[in-house]
């Protein structure tokens, strides 16, 4: 018997009972440069992000 991952793909064809199709994902390779950089621009979004809603609120005194 066969057990199923739920990654598992049913296609139903008309002439056939049931294909059972692996779905590979491509690996994504960053240098460590692009790591950090991703990390950096990630966390500065935030910041404005975060600054934005308190200065929206009213919350930041000039």
């Amino acid at each position: 018997m066969t057990e199923f991952d739920e990654d598992d793909v049913f296609l139903v064809d008309e002439d056939e009972a049931g294909e059972i199709v692996h779905w590979q994902r491509p690996e994504v390779r960053l240098s460590p440069v692009q790591a950090t950089g991703a990390t950096l621009g990630a966390f500065g979004l935030g910041m404005l992000v975060a600054v934005g809603v308190l200065a929206l609120l009213g919350r930041i005194r000039h």
